[in-house]
């Protein structure tokens, strides 16, 4: 009896890691974006994040400054300025990520305009996690790894 109760335990938690109806509005066009993620690890994930709408225009990164933040910019206007060029760019990108990735000062200025909806995430909580879940590791070098080779093909 105890092993069949552990084992319908297991069941209903990997049913529930993998149903979609528990995401929020902005977490089901997060994961749609994203691509084939696998669900428990994407949750684990947007857990250690904080969604932000904002009403005004707000500078996201400053080139050259230090960056302790990784971003994902769900909707709005995306301005950057890299070393004096200005590109507007659509959403459904990170922000950051060269900075999280090799721990370096961020590589161009990011500011969203009023109206714009995000995802935090601090490059502490990213990596103690990533420590200790080799899985949300992988995860979030999917996540990274596709979002890069996503701008190189625009650029």
């Amino acid at each position: 009896v105890p092993n069949v109760l552990v084992n319908a335990t297991m069941i209903w938690q990997i049913f529930s890691d993998n149903h979609t109806t528990r995401f929020s509005e902005n977490e089901l066009k997060l994961y749609s974006r994203l691509g084939n993620l696998p669900i428990a690890e994407f949750r684990k994930i947007v857990r250690l994040g904080q969604w932000n709408e904002i009403n005004t225009e707000t500078v996201l990164t400053t080139e050259g400054k230090d960056l302790d933040h990784l971003y994902y910019v769900l909707d709005g206007d995306v301005h950057i300025d890299k070393s004096g060029r200005k590109i507007d760019v659509t959403p459904g990108l990170f922000i950051g990520e060269v900075a999280y990735l090799r721990g370096r000062p961020a590589s161009a200025s990011v500011r969203v305009g009023a109206g714009a909806s995000y995802i935090v995430w601090s490059h502490h909580a990213l990596r103690r996690a990533a420590e200790k879940d080799i899985s949300v590791k992988m995860t979030i070098g999917s996540m990274l790894n596709d979002d890069m080779a996503e701008k190189v093909a625009r650029s």
